[in-house]
């Protein structure tokens, strides 16, 4: 970028009648400060005792009298009939006197398009700064207009405009329009203004972030080079601060000039909503200019306003993402009326001649961020956007100004609007701004802004750059970080091209191609409520679901080289294709790819290319819930946005957005995720960020066959836990030993050496007799107790730590003597029926299939149905109720099922039953059951038919015993319930260590039956409620301890298989 200097302007002496060249001179015009500062500037100067300076405001000049004898001067440059051409000698004299000069100029003024002109014509080269593109191009072109229409062809050239990527600039230049964003990096990089040019920083007011960089670099500069010069324009800003911000504690001048705007009157007024004002306005003939926060309400705006019919309506969008002659047309005249719906991008710089009147919604879509997220906010404009915005009516003519209501959306009152908007260093994310300082050596703490930052914005800015590996600990800029900020994208774009690095040019170049579109914001059009209808889909590969960046790409590559006719019939949007175009451009220039041809990605590619995404997404990384329809990341929960065309895994990463939307009420917020890339694994984390991912070992488990002693450990990437645990082979360890007792010793797999088999059969014996039996059970601690002694530590398997326990044998737990007796007494089987017992009773057991039926019962063979000590054998224990436990009532003897299955009256029991082949003791111990039981037999019944009164006296004083083994039994419930409640912890955590198991190694959610869940859900349940109920008596514990044995024998014989 040249501007060149010098230029000689004829000048026109209309007292003398004469015309000569007048060349200035910038030493004349502009004398400069010593290059060497006085002798005494080395000494430290305290700021004891100093005020600040009042800045110097100039008033408008008072008209010369005609009869004064000094010449007029006509210019040759400049529009004498702007309000500003008053101010023309004040400003020359303030910018050669002063480094710093501020100018607050109304709209309409001329000082976007006069001021250069003049500093131009004074001899100095000029470089204006613009908020945006349009107004760089549409301004440059209007002064060059000016310029050519006052001096002719041969200053053509005069005016030139540069943008990042449109370059409509020559070394010809004398005044240079540039982006603020361009400016910013020359300035920094130490290519900026020299000291025969002056920088103009222009609509100041709208304090985006460059602008307020350029301003606080400006400042630092004024302090190191007394000939830099920056002159600082806007219609409405905080212009007294300004300038006391510039005058450095007051050791410094800085004029103020205020300049009024044109003298039309612009009628303002509140009322009604935006498409009924502008309705109203367009059937009066009025050009008018409509402002809307974005383009889709741009587009219902003017549907509303199709739908009125107006004749010889023009209606024209305005906005940033149209192509330059789309936005052109809205300067164009018109037969009819003109209406331009616009965004913020009409509010500064650009003018509409001819409007008559503006409609403004009073607000604005624009970029904010809450908790680290950037979103797009629809948000009510300040007091001083509202005047800016009713400065483009009335610029030749008076006109109205209406603030009205835009649908539902909430509306404030002028008089309750901020005075000033929110600046943007205040409310974006500040990672670009902290990387260009950092690369040229400045801490953005220490950098001075006239907005200072909040510190924890500062701070979530540098952590983040850190996780991209642009900055170090100590918050140095890196390797990565210079690199990264030589390129001219956001800094996750530019992390992902330093990775893309490590591969072949032809995936540099894909990756160019990719960021190009992002920065351009997208090149496809979604269609509204006909999304697979969109043409563009046909250029996808429909097989690949992994990054919207790289299906973007894909139909990028598919309609490069097609027209825009057929890119609009395709919905493509064409000025985001141009530009995409450019950017790509602008970094195959950079990366040195010019000569790399753009061709899709093999597979090997697009997982390069997914690789160099991720690396550069690393601080949006985000965890899928279930479905994956919702993702959380960093404590926040959001959305896949509905433009995305792949589908999104377990684990994503992508831009975590915010868009407010208008609702039936007001408005609402949708927390989106956009550009969205799945990450294929963990390991990809690892390789591209290493410094965030942290591995841990949680815990000791058992492998895939459930023997083997392993490692899980989790993945913890920027201090979230992946929820992706990893096994790994376990190293001898005190605690893998410790792990590996407990797990044998609890039997959370199965009792080893048959030691489970062998208790199950102690407690069987013990449940034959009611004598307290003389033996001994191999517990936990007992299991736990041999292998810390004979566990080496060398030992990671359960069959190996087997080995080193002892065998044991039934003899060795109790006497064989005992075992014989026992067994004698109380055998296994009666007549062929197998037997169980509960507290010594004896009951048949429940898998007999003598009992399925009524005539196999009734063929039960005609004997007494007890054992030879006279206990009497009952039915199969039943399934207990919470009935029972109120009103317990005993099983019913094994002969009285037998008569009523042969259908023998029941006064006939003691005759049918025994059939006369009881013995006396059988007599005694039946009518003893039946009168502790009291029900179905009656003692005086039994008398019919062999007892005398000396057997009823016995079964009496039987009866009395019973009672009293019941009460001992009922002393015992306390001591039974509290082990019934162990047990069932105990077997609810061993069934649901064995399902995560088993779940874990068949890879099923579900992999047991439901009659399986559900039978053992029942037998704890059952087990739990007995003990918890007050009222349940000793035989229904009896109960649930058995079925508690089954199921223990249940989850052995699952575990064996497993």
């Amino acid at each position: 970028m040249i501007v060149s200097k010098g230029i000689n302007f004829p000048r026109r002496s209309e007292q003398k009648g004469t015309t000569h060249m007048y060349t200035p001179k910038p030493s004349e015009v502009f004398p400069r400060r010593a290059e060497t500062p006085p002798d005494d500037a080395s000494q430290p100067s305290s700021t004891v005792g100093y005020t600040l300076a009042k800045p110097e405001t100039f008033d408008a000049p008072e008209r010369k009298s005609d009869s004064l004898a000094q010449p007029e001067v006509e210019y040759c440059l400049g529009s004498p009939e702007l309000p500003i051409a008053s101010y023309r000698e004040q400003i020359v004299e303030s910018v050669a006197n002063h480094q710093a000069t501020i100018i607050t100029a109304e709209t309409g003024a001329g000082k976007s398009t006069q001021v250069p002109q003049f500093l131009a014509e004074a001899g100095l080269g000029v470089v204006v700064t613009q908020p945006r593109i349009v107004a760089a191009r549409s301004v440059a072109a209007h002064v060059q207009k000016e310029v050519t229409a006052r001096m002719g062809d041969d200053f053509e050239r005069y005016v030139g405009y540069r943008t990042a990527q449109e370059h409509g600039d020559s070394p010809e230049n004398q005044i240079l329009f540039v982006t603020d964003g361009l400016q910013e990096v020359r300035e920094l990089a130490g290519h900026g203004i020299d000291k025969e040019q002056v920088l103009i920083l222009d609509e100041v007011h709208e304090w985006n972030e460059n602008m307020e960089v350029l301003v606080a670099w400006s400042k630092k500069r004024m302090a190191e080079d007394p000939n830099f010069k920056v002159v600082v324009m806007s219609a409405t800003m905080e212009s007294r601060e300004l300038a006391d911000y510039y005058s450095a504690n007051g050791t410094r001048d800085v004029p103020l000039i205020e300049v009024p705007g044109r003298v039309h009157d612009v009628k303002k007024d509140e009322s009604g909503f935006v498409s009924d004002k502008t309705i109203e306005f367009a059937r009066q003939g009025k050009n008018t200019l409509v402002f809307a926060p974005g383009k889709n309400e741009i587009y219902d705006i003017i549907a509303e306003i199709d739908r009125a019919k107006i004749p010889g309506l023009t209606v024209l969008p305005l906005y940033a993402a149209q192509e330059p002659e789309e936005q052109n047309k809205v300067f164009g005249k018109y037969p009819g009326t003109k209406v331009v719906v616009a965004t913020n991008i009409a509010q500064t710089s650009i003018t509409i001649d001819d409007i008559d009147a503006v409609v403004d919604s009073g607000l604005e879509r624009r970029k904010e961020v809450f908790n680290g997220v950037e979103g797009l906010y629809i948000r009510q404009t300040s007091q001083a956007d509202c005047l800016q915005r009713a400065g483009r009516a009335g610029r030749t003519k008076a006109g109205e100004y209406v603030l009205a209501r835009l649908g539902s959306i909430k509306h404030t009152a002028f008089r309750e609007r901020d005075t000033y908007g929110t600046p943007e260093i205040l409310r974006t994310l500040l990672d670009g701004t902290v990387l260009r300082l950092a690369k040229n050596g400045f801490d953005v703490e220490e950098f001075g802004f006239f907005h200072q930052p909040d510190q924890e914005d500062i701070t979530n800015a540098k952590n983040r750059l850190k996780k991209l590996g642009a900055l170090d600990n100590d918050n140095r800029i890196t390797k990565i970080g210079r690199d990264m900020e030589r390129l001219p994208v956001r800094s996750n774009y530019a992390r992902m091209i330093i990775e893309s690095h490590k591969y072949s040019p032809a995936v540099q170049s894909q990756l160019a191609a990719i960021l190009a579109i992002q920065e351009a914001g997208g090149i496809l059009r979604h269609l509204r409520g006909d999304r697979k209808n969109e043409k563009w889909r046909s250029a996808q590969d429909p097989s690949y679901n992994d990054s919207d960046m790289i299906k973007q790409l894909e139909v990028f590559i598919a309609y490069k080289n097609k027209r825009k006719g057929y890119l609009n019939e395709h919905d493509i949007l064409v000025k985001a294709f141009n530009k995409s175009k450019e950017v790509m451009k602008s970094l195959r220039r950079v990366e040195q790819l010019n000569g790399e041809p753009l061709l899709l990605p093999t597979a090997q590619q697009r997982e390069q290319l997914v690789k160099c995404i991720v690396a550069g997404m690393v601080d949006s990384l985000f965890l899928g819930e279930g479905s994956f329809s919702a993702y959380t990341g960093y404590g926040q929960r959001r959305i896949c946005g509905n433009r995305s065309t792949i589908e999104p895994s377990e684990m994503i990463v992508g831009t975590p957005y915010d868009l407010e939307v208008p609702s039936k009420s007001s408005t609402r917020i949708l927390p989106l995720i956009q550009g969205i890339t799945n990450v294929p694994s963990v390991q990809m984390l690892k390789q591209v960020a290493p410094q965030l991912f942290r591995e841990k070992m949680e815990r000791f488990t058992l492998d895939s066959t459930n023997t083997t002693v392993v490692e899980e450990w989790s993945r913890y990437f920027d201090g979230r836990d992946l929820h992706q645990l990893e096994r790994r082979e376990s190293l001898p360890s005190p605690e893998r030993r410790a792990y590996l007792i407990g797990r044998v010793a609890s039997g959370a797999k199965f009792l080893c050496h048959d030691y489970t088999d062998l208790n199950r059969q102690v407690r069987t014996l013990q449940a034959k007799t009611k004598d307290p039996l003389d033996a001994t059970t191999i517990e936990h601690a007992d299991v736990k107790g041999m292998l810390e002694v004979a566990l080496p530590l060398e030992v990671g398997s359960i069959p190996d730590a087997i080995a080193y326990l002892p065998p044991v044998e039934l003899s060795d737990l109790v006497s064989e003597e005992t075992v014989r007796e026992i067994t004698a007494k109380s055998p296994d089987t009666y007549m062929g029926l197998p037997l169980e017992y509960y507290d010594a009773q004896p009951h048949v057991s429940d898998s007999s299939d003598v009992l399925k039926s009524k005539e196999r019962i009734a063929n039960l063979p005609d004997e007494a149905m007890a054992l030879p000590d006279n206990r009497v054998i009952l039915e199969p224990r039943q399934k207990l109720t919470s009935a029972y436990f109120r009103y317990p009532t005993p099983q019913m003897p094994l002969i009285e099922l037998r008569r009523q299955a042969r259908g023998i009256p029941q006064h006939n029991i003691a005759s049918s039953a025994i059939d006369h082949t009881a013995t006396d003791e059988q007599l005694v111990e039946l009518a003893a059951q039946a009168i502790y039981a009291r029900e179905p037999y009656k003692p005086f019944e039994l008398k019919l038919y062999g007892l005398t009164p000396a057997h009823i006296n016995q079964a009496r004083s039987r009866a009395t015993e019973m009672v009293a083994e019941s009460e001992r039994a009922r002393a015992t419930i306390p001591q039974l319930r509290e082990t019934l409640n162990e047990r069932v912890e105990h077997l609810r955590i061993r069934w649901d260590n064995y399902e995560a198991e088993l779940r874990r190694v068949t890879g099923m959610s579900m992999p047991l039956s439901q009659g399986n869940r559900e039978y053992v859900e029942s037998s704890l349940s059952f087990a739990a409620q007995a003990a918890a109920e007050p009222l349940c008596s000793h035989g229904s514990l009896k109960e649930a301890e058995h079925r508690l044995d089954r199921l223990e024998e249940h989850i052995r014989i699952n575990e064996e298989h497993l």
